[in-house]
């Protein structure tokens, strides 16, 4: 995974999506537990901070692998290049 704001080095390789939880299910709540023991933080708390931000309407576009089953690869593949 590469991210600009955190010094990571350019990526080399194909392309690969970096995306978010979007439900509370996709969440493994035992590491989130760790992390707040870690970092000495209250998830529960900051979402109730958070509580009046209104929720923003979701795309019908977006996950279109939820509906299809289909999603796009990309394959590394070596090749000549000449001048």
């Amino acid at each position: 995974m590469w991210q600009i704001d955190r010094g990571d080095k350019l990526p080399f390789g194909p392309p690969q999506l970096m995306m978010a939880f979007t439900e509370d299910s996709q969440v493994n709540w035992d590491l989130i537990k760790k992390r707040d023991e870690a970092y000495n933080t209250d998830s529960e708390e900051r979402r109730a901070d958070r509580a009046d931000i209104p929720e923003p309407v979701k795309d019908l576009r977006a996950d279109g692998w939820r509906i299809t089953g289909k999603a796009v690869q990309f394959d590394v593949k070596e090749f000549s290049m000449s001048e």
